[in-house]
């Protein structure tokens, strides 16, 4: 998933998968409960998978892999 807008800093970058972790940029807004990318993380640790993201000047990609088992 690819959202534009500005891109989550290096520092930040493990932070925003922790529960109720927000940046002081979404805090002052008063927008979100830093709640949604925990949750995904915890279904793809359910799901044997792994979640990420990338950034760039245009935004963040946020990734789901999943590795087949035989």
């Amino acid at each position: 998933v690819r959202s534009e807008g500005n891109p989550i800093p290096d520092s930040e970058k493990q932070a925003v998968f922790r529960r109720f972790y927000r940046s002081d940029r979404v805090r002052s807004s008063g927008q979100g409960y830093g709640l949604g990318l925990a949750i995904a993380t915890k279904i793809t640790q359910q799901c044997g998978a792994k979640i990420g993201l990338e950034t760039d000047a245009g935004g963040n990609c946020f990734f789901v892999i999943f590795r087949c088992k035989k």
